[in-house]
């Protein structure tokens, strides 16, 4: 059997409008985007999509600073999701912007900019994926 790296599971009951979703022991509420009638009880789907890049990219980034003993305050990274209808490249498009504190010298930034794209979601986010979908 393949080796599973990550896991969810998402319930919804009645005609709500939220799921309850779950990895491991960790529960949060996910709604609708806004434009469908959310009442913002939780992040939508892709707001969960784009946290899991950003945590990613942060936490990739920190322990690689970490291991080079560079001295960095703090790691902000925002990641916006544009639809593929909404670029010229008709590809959904991440972007992301790193805001990083503390005492860099542009090689190290550079370096930096690597190690946030070689995170293992944004992998991941850069290859095809299939997505296959059965009724138990």
């Amino acid at each position: 059997m393949a080796r599973i790296i990550a896991s969810a599971e998402a319930l919804n009951n009645a005609d709500s409008k939220h799921v309850h979703v779950a990895a491991g022991n960790i529960a949060h509420l996910s709604g609708d985007p806004l434009e469908y009638g959310s009442n913002t009880i939780g992040p939508s789907p892709g707001d969960y999509l784009c946290m899991s890049l950003a945590s990613c990219q942060a936490l990739t980034l920190r322990q690689f600073a970490k291991r080079k003993k560079w001295k960095i305050e703090s790691i902000n990274v925002k990641v916006s999701l544009v639809k593929w209808d909404q670029v010229a490249t008709a590809r959904n498009t991440f972007f992301v912007e790193l805001i990083l504190s503390g005492d860099l010298n542009p090689a190290q930034r550079k370096q930096l900019m690597e190690i946030a794209r070689s995170c293992p979601v944004h992998r991941l986010l850069g290859k095809p994926s299939d997505v296959v979908t059965v009724i138990t």
